[in-house]
């Protein structure tokens, strides 16, 4: 059903090109945000300038999903009883809400680093990782969403269904480790919320080849 909604997406003067392109904006603005407070996390590099340009962001997002839900509300109010739409403004609405909330999450990290420097070790380094491959795996979301892109979508979506495993891999091994509290909490809340981040990231791409009664929820043999 995706390609039905990137045809309305691509239509000149068509109402839900601009929600598409709205929700493009979050997702890209999701991205940026994460890739610079990752990279700041682990390189020690978290800045107040950074942490106050991480909440105007997350403000924008804010503002960006209310805008796209509204318009897409006056849209369906104004079809005339033509719900041709529905369905595709029904997936916006489900989408822009995790673009929103990653941007929660990305918010929560940089409030984590109040917590000080993580311990050394395998658990540090493993952590770090799944935060990385998380990046990556958000930078890829926008494009492949555009694109309509089914083969790397389900790609993306067997890489975050990987990642969610490992994240939860991690949390015992946090807590039966001899860290000092601070750290001990900090770890575990960057795992869940790297977790969040690949889950809310899944769920955008579960549109691009899910139909629409399964978006958010499918199963290992249900991907094409």
């Amino acid at each position: 059903m995706f390609l039905d909604l990137l045809a309305i997406l691509r239509g000149d003067g068509d109402a839900a090109h601009q929600f598409g392109a709205e929700f493009l904006e979050m997702l890209d603005l999701a991205e940026t945000m994460f890739r610079e407070v990752n990279v700041a996390m682990w390189g020690d590099m978290m800045t107040d300038t950074l942490r106050a340009k991480t909440y105007e962001r997350d403000v924008r997002l804010n503002k960006l999903e209310r805008k796209t839900r509204k318009k897409v509300l006056s849209h369906l109010a104004a079809s005339g009883g033509d719900n041709r739409d529905l369905p595709y403004c029904f997936v916006l609405i489900n989408v822009v809400k995790d673009a929103e909330r990653i941007g929660d999450y990305v918010k929560n990290i940089v409030e984590v680093d109040h917590l000080g420097r993580l311990p050394e070790g395998d658990i540090r380094d493993e952590l770090r990782e799944v935060g990385r491959a998380v990046e990556g795996m958000l930078g890829q979301a926008g494009p492949v969403f555009q694109e309509s892109d089914t083969k790397a979508a389900e790609q993306l979506i067997r890489r975050g269904r990987e990642l969610n495993k490992r994240a939860d891999a991690l949390v015992p091994r946090i807590a039966n480790a001899s860290f000092a509290s601070s750290s001990t909490v900090a770890m575990v809340l960057l795992a869940r919320f790297y977790k969040r981040i690949a889950s809310h990231t899944t769920n955008i791409l579960s549109s691009v080849i899910m139909p629409l009664h399964k978006i958010d929820y499918f199963d290992e043999d249900e991907l094409v």
